[in-house]
């Protein structure tokens, strides 16, 4: 199960750099969702194996990670990771692993570390 840090609402979240815009609901305000669909846009998979979930907030992200700079999508998540070590320092920090299919795995701190099949981790 996920734990969630807080709760915050945001209506619309995007990387323009990327062409990608998120509408974020109610029932979706988490950063797993928003990358779920990042990948998506992106023609990844991506598997959110995190114990760990933080809130989406437009204004922290969007100013604070400097999305409007990403170069991509895992620019963007390397942005957003170094974010919520600085939000939430207390807070597990996130990587991402990367297989050559084009699927993600993002992990917690105190998760495996990525295994033999993968051809990169973030960060």
């Amino acid at each position: 199960m996920k734990k969630i840090v807080n709760a915050f609402l945001s209506v619309v979240f995007g990387c323009s750099a990327l062409g990608m815009t998120a509408t974020v609901h109610a029932e979706n305000i988490n950063l797993s969702t928003l990358m779920e669909q990042w990948a998506a846009a992106s023609n990844r998979q991506l598997a959110w194996v995190a114990t760990i979930d933080f809130p989406v907030n437009y204004e922290d992200l969007q100013g604070a990670a400097h999305l409007s700079y990403s170069t991509g999508l895992d620019d963007s998540f390397n942005r957003i990771a170094a974010q919520m070590v600085r939000q939430y320092p207390s807070a597990p920090f996130l990587f991402a692993c990367l297989y050559g299919n084009g699927r993600w795995e993002v992990r917690s701190e105190g998760q495996a570390d990525c295994d033999g099949r993968s051809i990169r981790k973030i960060p």
